[in-house]
């Protein structure tokens, strides 16, 4: 078999004798490359990065293994006789290894720098709906190639982002916003708040509403683009008033409260004052001062309204009463006698004590011909008695001089008493009781009567002042009787 060698004179050994010489020649044996090898035939290699090829020489025991690095294009990329390939500029080119005449070639693809690192700034973010807000991204390193940034978003329903980096809020909540580069991306997390409610303004402002009977309030909450979760309504005194989750107030007792529309530190109101509704003759009249035309079985029932509004010929002031103004709304009348014993008015002693009707003249008016219409002052009248039993040390229930009459009207209070609201019991003028004796069917819906019988009034005679004016509850007849007379049964009024 052929063998690849070449002989060289390479060693001579001489021995030398110094008696005599003997030398000594020798040939080495050298073995060629046969092959050489990459490991790795082509590259893509970043711009900027580094790469170490291995190169393999064949046979192991080659003489002569001395490996020659080249690039074809050094200025795309360049590699050291170690083989390390340095990519220099974005491009292709080829790396050759040689040795002992044989060759190996790498394609090295140079390719831009990447991103490694991508950096958004804020990285957390707090905005108001429908407002929007700058990102920035920053790409490490500084001279990657890879320059094009996307934007994107986790929720597009809480937040939207474009291509420049403006986060437009769409509702609220949370989300992430994504700036990408190639295979780096940074984030910013986002919390989309609602705009805050900055006032409630609730309508109607002040408003009546009638007892038993309902309003419905509006709460408008300003801006109009307001985030708030629910309104919660509230009243000051649910005893006079309440007020449901939809704003209703339905009224509850005479008086006026605040109802309040609040959301988180926000709130309006607005003042509703409870009223009664207007007043019906025939409508029943009950201990809290209201009234119904149908009988409210939660509440007691005291009279029966017999007129409404004030009567034109009723000079009573009820500033000082219950009422609290100059004029009433009108007048009921007991369920009961006052008491069920005749008893005296008042002393006959020829005392004129003014209850009688005065025209704006000055003169007395009639008001036993015409004491249907012409005398409703029993308030008035009332009070004046009242002062004149207290100067007899009354008023009591048994002698004349104390007034009996006013004693048992006034004692009424202590059996059945009268609302705060309303005058108090008193003792009709003629025209009064004869209005009630009128309409005494209509104490039938409360169960009550009024039994035939003579009744007094607190007027006086017009043509005999010490005389007092009574009226017969079956004929309607007015009569005079003296003060000091036991003929007459008492059934008190109120005015309300």
């Amino acid at each position: 078999m052929k063998k690849n060698l070449r002989t060289y004179l390479c060693l001579t050994a001489s021995f030398i004798v110094l008696s005599g010489g003997v030398s000594c020649c020798t040939e080495e044996t050298v073995i060629e490359v046969t092959d050489i090898s990459l490991d790795k035939t082509s590259i893509d290699i970043a711009r900027g990065s580094t790469m170490t090829l291995q190169a393999t020489v064949l046979p192991d025991n080659a003489t002569d293994k001395t490996i020659i690095w080249d690039s074809k294009n050094p200025e795309i990329a360049t590699v050291t006789q170690e083989g390390v390939v340095d990519a220099i500029a974005i491009g292709t080119t080829t790396v050759s290894a040689q040795a002992g005449g044989k060759i190996a070639v790498c394609r090295i693809n140079v390719i831009g720098k990447p991103a490694e690192t991508v950096t958004v700034t804020p990285q957390e973010l707090s905005i108001l709906k429908e407002e929007t807000s700058q990102l920035n991204a920053e790409i490490f390193p500084a001279d990657a190639d890879q320059k094009d940034i996307e934007w994107s978003t986790s929720d597009s329903t809480v937040a939207i982002v474009s291509q420049d980096g403006t986060v437009s809020a769409i509702s609220v909540g949370k989300c992430t916003i994504y700036a990408t580069c190639g295979d780096a991306s940074g984030q910013c997390s986002v919390t989309v708040e609602g705009i805050p409610a900055e006032s409630i303004a609730v309508t109607p402002e002040v408003a009546e509403v009638l007892l038993g009977g309902s309003i419905r309030l509006t709460a408008s909450v300003q801006p109009d683009n307001a985030d708030y979760e629910t309104i919660q309504w509230t009243t000051s005194d649910e005893s006079i008033a309440t007020v449901a989750q939809d704003g209703t107030v339905t009224g509850k007792a005479i008086g006026t409260v605040t109802i309040t529309a609040t959301t988180g530190d926000i709130s309006g109101s607005s003042e509703i004052t409870v009223v009664q509704p207007q007043a019906k003759v025939g409508d029943l009249y009950y201990s809290d001062g209201t009234w119904s035309t149908e009988p409210d079985p939660q509440k007691q029932i005291i009279g029966v309204i017999f007129y409404v509004g004030q009567h034109e010929n009723d000079a009573s002031d009820y500033s000082e009463s219950g009422i609290g103004k100059s004029r009433c709304n009108g007048y009921a009348m007991a369920l009961t006698n006052a008491t069920d014993q005749y008893c005296y008015w008042g002393p006959e002693n020829g005392e004129d004590l003014g209850c009688y009707p005065i025209d704006e003249n000055g003169n007395i008016v009639d008001n036993y011909t015409n004491g249907k219409e012409c005398d409703w002052s029993g308030y008035k009248y009332t009070q004046i008695i009242k002062e004149a039993a207290q100067k007899n040390g009354g008023p009591a229930p048994d002698q004349a001089s104390t007034y009996p009459a006013i004693f048992y009207t006034l004692d009424y209070e202590n059996t059945v008493p009268s609302p705060e609201s309303s005058s108090g019991w008193f003792l009709p003028a003629i025209s009064q009781t004869y209005t009630l004796i009128e309409n005494s069917s209509l104490l039938e819906k409360a169960g009550a009567s009024l039994p035939t019988d003579w009744y007094y009034s607190s007027s006086e005679d017009s043509w005999a002042l010490d005389m007092v004016l009574s009226i017969n509850m079956s004929t309607m007849t007015v009569r005079s009787n003296w003060k000091e007379s036991k003929v007459n049964l008492i059934r008190p009024i109120l005015a309300f």
